[in-house]
């Protein structure tokens, strides 16, 4: 059964339902994700088509990260043929594929444009937005050899819905770090960008061993950027799976890794910031057992510096914080 054709949004950055993105992370946390079509808001919302485009990013990173060896690697084809309102924008098909180049990129198995131009002959003709956007993903903007205010940068880490992770050197230092900034198709939203700083703030005033360090805020004609240490390991959700699939972990370890989490939110908690985004995607384990809560970009700062606040009673919030009105969270 073919999904319904909807008008694109007025705008680049439209509204996920957020309650819909963590109840399909949650069941596959859990090991039993259902049909992405169980998930979607009302077909008549303005949240169904961008939630339907974040769950297909999710559903095909999940399938590529956690598939059986030796099996069939699932492709961008089969999101593609199964919702056809993903092929309606050739921007929002290109970034089904550009999603899938991502993944491939990070587990080992790089592609090569010319193999997407066989695949999809009509939809990554030369010129076309999805070729644009593949050319991006494998290798052009910002993504080796260029700067970002003094750091060198050498590859892309990370995306998620907004935002970019990038490994890049800092010259002075001699070390590598991570660069978050933006995505440039939403970089110049004010909002987000206020938020973007925000997270950035509150995550640089939590002085804990589980909360990422970051060195640096600055900005350039592209916008905020920030940088921070480079963690390295497996998301909790990663770890979680690996046990159920076979490969446990002892009951001791994973009682340390949780009350380790446990510890960094009571100190976050301390220092009057809620993170309200706590998920086992969300928290890293390193390659030497330390743990990591990350994504602080709707955390609620009772901490916040007066440019801050809000207009709702004056309670210092983080952008993107809780509004009258509103909720995230």
């Amino acid at each position: 059964m073919s999904d319904p054709l909807l008008p694109l949004p007025d705008t680049e950055v439209a509204e996920v339902d957020e309650a819909a993105r963590r109840r399909f992370e949650a069941d596959w946390a859990a090991g039993a994700p259902g049909p992405i079509e169980g998930y979607l808001p009302d077909p008549s919302a303005a949240t169904w088509l961008p939630t339907l485009e974040e769950l297909v990013h999710i559903d095909l990173e999940l399938r590529w990260r956690h598939r059986d060896p030796g099996s069939t690697a699932p492709l961008a084809e089969a999101w593609l043929d199964r919702f056809e309102a993903l092929r309606v924008d050739p921007a929002i098909a290109g970034r089904v594929l550009e999603q899938e180049c991502l993944v491939r990129l990070r587990l080992g198995d790089p592609p090569r444009l010319d193999e997407y131009r066989r695949r999809f002959p009509t939809l990554v003709a030369a010129g076309s937005a999805a070729e644009a956007i593949l050319r991006e993903a494998l290798g052009g903007d910002d993504d080796g050899g260029d700067a970002i205010g003094r750091y060198r940068v050498l590859g892309e880490h990370a995306r998620g819905g907004f935002g970019r992770v990038y490994r890049a050197e800092d010259p002075p230092l001699q070390r590598v770090v991570a660069l978050k900034r933006l995505d440039r198709r939403v970089a110049g939203d004010p909002e987000l960008q206020a938020r973007f700083v925000a997270e950035a703030r509150v995550t640089a005033r939590l002085d804990h061993p589980g909360v990422v360090p970051v060195y640096e805020l600055g900005e350039d004609d592209d916008g905020p950027y920030y940088a921070m240490k480079l963690a390295r390991g497996r998301t909790l959700a990663e770890v979680l799976h690996a046990t159920r699939r076979g490969d446990p972990l002892a009951r001791s370890t994973l009682v340390r890794l949780f009350s380790s989490l446990a510890r960094t939110v009571a100190y976050a908690h301390d220092q009057g910031v809620v993170h309200r985004d706590l998920k086992p995607a969300n928290a890293l384990v390193g390659d030497y057992g330390e743990t990591f809560l990350l994504d602080w970009g709707i955390a609620k700062d009772a901490g916040a510096t007066a440019p801050d606040r809000q207009a709702d009673g004056g309670q210092p919030q983080t952008p993107g914080a809780t509004r009258a009105g509103t909720r995230l969270g």
